[in-house]
């Protein structure tokens, strides 16, 4: 009466310390405190309370209710439990938040404050539920679910047992409304959180149908004509449908996001299309430098994924101007114009990219990929500054902050938007990093030889074991012994990896047979296989003295000759056994024969056997991890590879079939791995020249392109066999296919097509592959083939 709300809400807040503080109970006295701290929450709430006041009896209020009847006041009940859940979400973002107890973080507390919450009104919901009809039903549900959501964006979400329990409760939502693209949407987005890529493509193609778009995986034309564009977005705007064009284009930037991933260009570009239709036509700048960024890197991922050569000038065309467009609307975003950067490069505009790539390290330091892209674009012949290069790739590794836990929690979120710490981010940099200092290896070989840098790899494996062991997918504690450094620079002398023994004399740089990153069952392994002979296993380097080491040489590339190159076509056991033992009795040490033809086994098969990988120890098997562990293996499988193209460089052929056969026994399925068996077979075949090791070479060439038909080096170096062997033409026809494919952008592939013109006096197209092969050539970077650099980066 007297509107004096200051003293009424002190008159409230001391009704409830009465209470708090007495040992009464009774139904008389529960209805007078319940009223009075339901009158204090809402006057407090349109008074403007202080958050002291009004969280002390939102809480009071809430403490009581836990202990009352489900059907008790459950109307009231809703009123309170909305209002503290706003002002719980409030109160944090304007962070006037106060924590339950004076010494609990604010985050922490409101988390656990906001879970405890949201239990009791979803337990409030299922007792209003009878009472509802379906269109109350409807609305409540979504209330609530729309509050969960916005209440955990803003506070957090927690490990991944609670955004289980978030999505369990959408999937009950989803079951009371009826076909509603808020509750899909709201699965959506957790099941990314959750990393069910699989699962969350399902959501997303719902949620597109729930809009009345068509399945865009069904879509074949591409891309979208204008008038299609124009027809899908009317769709999205005439529908009867409470969506927001703003969340429905952040749900279409999160597709493109993880199609994009996924690697599936062509529907990332189709709806990164209908984001910009309709962020242009609902007049959204905010998100529209978004959706272009999101358009211009899909088209870019195309572009690379396309065969047509006329195709694929197009979307490269469309991807730079459309990260073009987005930095005009957004010039403050490094992610623009690091992906502006690295899309200039895939198309050879040196120049372009290097200006843009720049701007993004300034506006974002701590972003080692961006400082690698720089370091690559300095090491093109166009540029000719390697040291540069190599100092520019340096300051990247040392200023950029490896920020990785000792040991990733098994409750981290797969991934997260709202800032949270997640698995992706652990894992890209953990992925960006061993990248970033294998091209600084093969920068310093560059400038300083093969042999300069073999002592590194060891380093390069400790890394990898180290960060295996931080992101949780080990099964078991990483061991990691010494690496024994060469006592002297000889390539006469080789070490056995499998040999046991820890020896003082041993020369090569290669990790010791100990050295692994996981065990056996994990499928990660440093260590080699079992499948050594004894004789290899008792043999000391030592023994092999420089008098004798050119002999054995010859011996062990004599062995591949007579060996080797035989038992790769034949498949009957007795003739193989008989290899072997010739093998063995012929060479009473290490020889580069034994093991290339443990590598070359499977080669017989036309099938391969793919390795079985348990679950991880930290984290449950699902998409995401999947993808990631596979991801992570392949580095693996590329540092052997590297390394053993250095050995290969170096002249050191017994420590390259080591180094080839552990890439082997990781990617038996890998094109690179038989790729570089390949190369390893004519570099014996240069050393000592036979016929048959050039069949060995072409066999493992075509290993590569069983596993992967676009393997563009494998093609061009069967095209040079067939050059050597005289047949013209069918290394005319395959470096055709090529160049006109996957290796439009291959400056070897051009300069050989250009030689096929030249041997049949087609001058002028000789004359234009062979310029281009120069023009390429001098906007290569040193790391070739190309390490392969984020896209779609947050």
């Amino acid at each position: 009466m007297e509107n004096d709300q200051k003293t009424a809400l002190e008159a409230y807040e001391t009704a409830w310390d009465a209470v708090e503080k007495s040992t009464e109970r009774g139904e008389v006295l529960s209805c007078w405190i319940e009223e009075c701290l339901y009158r204090g929450v809402l006057l407090s709430i349109h008074s403007s309370g202080t958050p002291q006041q009004t969280l002390k009896m939102m809480r009071a209020y809430t403490q009581l209710a836990s202990l009352w009847s489900s059907n008790w006041r459950m109307q009231k009940r809703w009123v309170v439990f909305r209002h503290y859940g706003k002002y719980l979400l409030q109160s944090y973002k304007k962070n006037t938040y106060i924590p339950v107890t004076g010494r609990a973080p604010q985050r922490s507390s409101a988390f656990e404050e906001l879970d405890c919450l949201m239990n009791l009104f979803q337990q409030l919901l299922t007792a209003l539920m009878p009472s509802l009809n379906a269109t109350q039903q409807n609305d409540r549900v979504l209330e609530l679910a729309n509050l969960i959501i916005e209440a955990h964006d803003s506070i957090g979400w927690g490990e991944i047992s609670h955004v289980r329990r978030v999505l369990q409760f959408l999937y009950q939502a989803k079951e009371r409304t009826f076909n509603s693209p808020c509750i899909s949407r709201h699965i959506f987005f957790t099941l990314m959180r959750l990393g069910n890529f699989d699962e969350a493509k399902h959501a997303f193609r719902t949620y597109i149908e729930l809009l009345g778009l068509p399945d865009v995986d069904k879509d074949d034309e591409m891309p979208l004509s204008t008038e299609d564009k124009e027809n899908q977005v009317n769709m999205i705007l005439h529908r009867e449908t409470t969506e927001d064009a703003r969340d429905i284009i952040k749900v279409m930037l999160a597709g493109v996001d993880l199609y994009g991933h996924e690697r599936q260009g062509r529907i990332a570009a189709i709806v990164a299309d209908l984001a910009v239709s309709l962020a242009q036509r609902k007049s959204l700048p905010s998100l529209l430098a978004e959706c272009y960024r999101a358009q211009g890197v899909a088209f870019g991922l195309l572009a690379s994924q396309t065969d047509n050569p006329e195709l694929r000038s197009n979307y490269h065309t469309k991807s730079i101007a459309s990260l073009q467009e987005a930095s005009d609307l957004d010039d403050d975003s490094w992610q623009v114009y690091y992906e502006l950067g690295l899309q200039q490069f895939h198309v050879k505009d040196i120049t372009a990219a290097s200006a843009s790539i720049v701007r993004s390290i300034q506006l974002h330091k701590n972003h080692l990929a961006s400082w690698h892209l720089l370091a690559l674009l300095h090491s093109c012949r166009q540029c000719d500054k390697l040291p540069q290069a190599l100092q520019i790739l340096q300051t990247g590794l040392k200023d950029v902050h490896l920020d990785l836990p000792t040991h990733m929690h098994p409750g981290t979120p797969f991934i997260s938007w709202t800032g949270e710490d997640n698995a992706s981010k652990y894992f890209d940099q953990a992925h960006a990093y061993i990248t970033a200092r294998m091209s600084q290896v093969r920068m310093l070989e560059a400038l300083e030889g093969s042999e300069a840098v073999l002592k590194l790899y060891a380093d390069l494996f400790h890394m990898y074991a180290n960060l295996t062991q931080q992101l949780g997918v080990a099964t078991k504690p990483v061991e990691v012994s010494n690496i024994t450094k060469p006592a002297r620079e000889s390539r006469s002398r080789s070490f056995s990896m499998y040999n046991r023994r820890r020896t003082s004399s041993s020369a090569s740089t290669i990790p010791a047979a100990n050295n692994h990153v996981t065990d056996d069952e994990d499928g990660m392994s440093l260590k080699p296989s079992n499948s050594e002979t004894p004789g290899n296993s008792r043999t000391d380097s030592s023994s092999i003295t420089s008098a004798s080491s050119k002999s054995f040489r010859k011996k062990s590339l004599q062995l591949i000759d007579l060996g080797l190159a035989k038992r790769i076509g034949s498949s009957q056991p007795s003739q193989e056994n008989g290899i072997k033992s010739a093998t063995n009795s012929a060479a009473t040490s290490f020889s580069l024969a034994s093991m290339l033809s443990q590598s070359m086994s499977s080669m017989r098969s036309n099938s391969f056997t793919t390795t079985s990988f348990p679950l991880p120890s930290v984290f449950k098997e699902n998409a995401f991890m999947r993808n990631h562990r596979q991801r992570w293996r392949q580095l693996l499988i590329k540092l052997w590879t590297m390394c053993t193209c250095s050995y290969i460089r170096a002249g050191r052929l017994e420590e390259a079939s080591k180094a080839i056969l552990e890439a082997e026994q990781l990617g038996p399925d890998d094109a690179n791995v038989w790729y570089v068996l390949g190369i390893l077979c004519l570099k014996a075949d240069e050393v000592d020249p036979h016929p048959d090791l050039q069949t060995v070479a072409l066999e493992a060439f075509n290993k590569a392109l069983v596993t992967e038909p676009d393997h563009v080096e494998s093609h061009v170096n069967m095209a040079k066999i067939y050059i050597r062997l005289g047949d013209w033409d069918l290394a005319e026809g395959m470096l055709d296919r090529t160049t006109k494919g996957s290796g439009w952008n291959h400056a070897e592939a051009w300069y050989y097509l250009g030689l096929a013109h030249q041997h049949v006096g087609r001058f002028e197209q000789a004359k234009q592959s062979l310029a281009y092969a120069l023009e390429l050539s001098e906007t290569t970077p040193v790391v070739d083939p190309f390490p392969e650099l984020p896209r779609f980066v947050q």
